[in-house]
């Protein structure tokens, strides 16, 4: 049985709580808020009993805390992790993973000496869609890859709704639609194109100097063309579209609002013999969770819960994905202040 602590009741409450009670052979031992109350509010609903701290060190420092789930603002996240790798604890971290390249670095290399083992939480790829995506391109059912197109475009932190986001919809560091949104475009485009991207140009928009629109284009490295356009600040909300294309064919992926596993589809249009095939975009087992992040991180934490169960070494290396996510998001920054193209070594 694996002992997990939650730091964090905003994402962590909403989403990593409910993903680790579904999971067999994993407890939820202790909830951390800053002082919200939120901790001992959610620990009432939790039909055994659960400790709760009003700080995330004490939390780690627990003894009856075996995996430590930091679900927190990035500003939090550097400290947080170092502290429960130097205890040896495991730990999973939202992304991004700190709030620059050179903490992403020292968590990395930090993660070599403790036993302590991370993954980040990067759960798109563990979704029912963006598996089959994967599956496909890989089995080269697309042909050679020549494209992805994405659009996320949604109305969350409108003008009317500034502070509906709180820390995302901000300017500093680690916050704002590169940080909190675009990185999840980086990360699982490389993971249905298969390449990595190696070099990056990109605009934005600005409402009251904070990045209320980004485009990129960028380069992979099998010579694939990515175009992207994240906004969180629309009028309406128009969701979220991948269209992947190659030689044999596309994916046509959408997720539109509300957000419920039903509202996901995937098309696949063969070029070869001119079919458009509507394929399953979500696990059976999806509709039992409201939001369909939990099920995606169902499968994310209990495939790493179930290696660390049987001892066997993690194929992951999420802190190292996360480091090159950040080196992806450091490149974009300086060619929104160059209007250059960067390279990405």
């Amino acid at each position: 049985m694996i002992k997990v602590g939650i730091i964090g009741m905003g994402f962590g409450r909403k989403a990593h709580l409910p993903a680790i009670l579904s999971i067999p052979g994993l407890i939820v031992s202790a909830l951390a808020d800053s002082g919200s109350k939120k901790a001992l509010e959610t620990a009432k609903g939790i039909n055994y009993p659960v400790q709760v701290f009003h700080d995330g060190l004490d939390l780690i420092n627990n003894s009856n805390v075996d995996l430590v789930i930091i679900a927190t603002p990035p500003q939090q996240q550097f400290s947080l992790v170092e502290a429960a790798l130097v205890t040896g604890k495991h730990v999973i971290c939202e992304k991004p993973f700190g709030c620059s390249s050179i903490e992403a670095e020292k968590l990395y290399h930090l993660e070599k000496i403790s036993s302590g083992k991370i993954i980040v939480g990067y759960e798109f790829p563990h979704d029912a869609a963006f598996r089959t995506m994967i599956d496909l391109t890989t089995r080269g059912e697309l042909g050679e890859l020549q494209r992805i197109y994405v659009r996320w475009l949604t109305s969350g932190a409108s003008t009317s709704q500034r502070n509906h986001e709180g820390w995302k919809n901000r300017s500093e560091p680690g916050s704002g639609l590169l940080n909190d949104w675009c990185c999840h475009i980086f990360d699982y485009s490389q993971k249905l194109i298969n390449s990595r991207i190696v070099d990056i140009c990109c605009r934005t928009k600005e409402i009251d100097n904070i990045i209320s629109e980004v485009y990129i284009t960028c380069s992979l490295a099998n010579e694939a063309i990515g175009q992207f356009t994240v906004s969180n600040q629309y009028s309406i909300d128009l969701g979220h579209k991948i269209n992947l294309i190659g030689r044999n064919g596309s994916l046509k992926y959408q997720h539109l609002p509300p957000y419920k596993t039903e509202s996901k589809s995937l098309t696949h249009f063969d070029a070869r013999t001119n079919r458009q095939i509507q394929l399953p975009a979500s696990y059976s087992w999806e509709t039992a969770f409201p939001d369909n992040r939990i099920a995606a991180l169902r499968v994310l934490i209990g495939d790493f819960t179930s290696k660390l169960e049987q001892q066997i070494d993690t194929d992951y290396s999420h802190a190292k994905n996360a480091l090159k996510i950040w080196e992806i998001i450091a490149a974009a920054q300086r060619s929104r202040s160059t209007g250059c193209l960067e390279i990405i070594k």
